[in-house]
């Protein structure tokens, strides 16, 4: 979808400024165009170039590649000329100023307005307030000025603004949508029709494991589990130190050897 020439460099003036048109004029139809050869072909400063390079950027009226040069170490950007977005940008500019004059257009007639003889400045009734109703550059005393001619100024931008969005969109947005909903996205194959599935046979439910039945419980609530006497422990038998056998006396050891045999005597 593009916008006309006199739509691109208003949107381009209104973000950018007017300095950058040459620039922009420069790249239309050219891809991958060197900084350097840019400065050199419109004679233009290379920081200054920059700078409006920069600017359109930074709006992405402009896509850049970056590649590094082996001999001398630097990078080196390549710029390609973007004006796609163009026509969002025009129609986002003119609803925000529609915005701005339809709140305008209703302060204008929620309020009343009071100015000096001198017209030094217009002030609301509030503001009025605060100076006691005296010029705050004059010292004059500030009366109640009619502002229909101003209402109806702002009748008739607002009025002239909703006819040329109304137009643009007719000619640039609502064909570019038709366009969109009769071809498929680039790159993106159409669709498949979808075959219709067979019919799943209904699969059979797993058995439910029988669940023992609980026990209902009483009106008074759960009865209480009596616990069991816990088993105490028996206390242990104190094991008796056996007593020391007390030991018999012993006998004197006799000799026993036989005395000698007297002989008889002759």
């Amino acid at each position: 979808m593009r916008a006309g020439k006199k739509i691109q460099d208003w949107v381009i003036t209104f973000l950018c400024g007017e300095d950058v048109l040459p620039i922009v004029e420069y790249l239309k139809g050219k891809e991958n165009i060197s900084e350097f050869i840019i400065a050199e072909d419109l004679k233009l400063d290379l920081n200054v170039m920059r700078n409006q390079l920069y600017r359109l950027q930074k709006h992405n009226f402009l896509t850049f590649k970056r590649k590094k040069d082996k001999k001398k170490g630097w990078y080196i950007y390549y710029w390609t000329l973007n004006l796609s977005d163009i026509p969002f940008l025009y129609r986002k500019i003119k609803n925000e100023e529609l915005s701005r004059l339809v709140l305008r257009l209703e302060r204008e007639k929620a309020s009343n307005f009071f100015s000096c003889n001198n017209s030094c400045m217009r002030l609301s009734f509030e503001q009025s307030m605060e100076f006691n109703f005296s010029c705050p550059e004059c010292g004059s005393i500030m009366n109640q000025v009619s502002n229909d001619h101003i209402i109806s100024d702002l009748e008739e931008k607002i009025d002239k603004l909703e006819h040329e969005i109304q137009d643009f969109n007719e000619r640039y947005m609502q064909p570019q949508l038709e366009k969109q909903k009769q071809k498929p996205e680039a790159g993106k194959p159409a669709p498949k029709k979808k075959m219709p599935k067979p019919e799943a046979k209904p699969k059979a439910k797993p058995k439910k494991a029988a669940i023992a039945k609980k026990k209902p419980k009483s009106a008074l609530g759960a009865k209480k589990t009596r616990k069991k006497p816990s088993k105490q422990a028996k206390p242990k038998k104190k094991l008796e130190k056996s007593k020391p056998k007390k030991k018999s006396p012993k006998t004197p050891k006799t000799n026993t050897k036989p005395k000698p045999k007297k002989g008889k005597k002759h």
